[in-house]
């Protein structure tokens, strides 16, 4: 089976109290899968994650060490930002006001 599981992480709003998960990011050998909580069918987006990981409003974190990029997928797959010609990102973080901390 070449599906390979690295990673898997909750999504929610942890600044509130009862935080809400809404769903999971599972990052695997060939791409990142979206699965949403309730309703809603998983979303794969093709890519080669080194890590990945779930951000508000659907949007999924992504560091692509052998590529040498870090982007940010809206929720329909879509680049929404993207940093390229990286050394070998090992992780990224969104930070308040959403400036990305990147880790080579």
């Amino acid at each position: 089976m070449s599906l390979l599981l690295l990673l898997l992480l909750l999504v929610g709003d942890t600044s509130v109290r009862s935080a809400r998960v809404s769903g999971f990011v599972v990052s695997t050998s060939d791409g990142v899968v979206w699965i949403p909580r309730g309703k809603g069918a998983p979303r794969k987006f093709s890519c080669h994650p080194y890590d990945a990981q779930g951000l508000r409003g659907g949007r999924i974190l992504v560091t692509e060490r052998t590529a040498g990029r870090v982007a940010i997928l809206d929720s329909k797959g879509s680049v929404v930002w993207q940093k390229n010609g990286l050394s070998g990102p090992a992780d990224a973080d969104v930070l308040p006001g959403g400036h990305v901390l990147v880790l080579e």
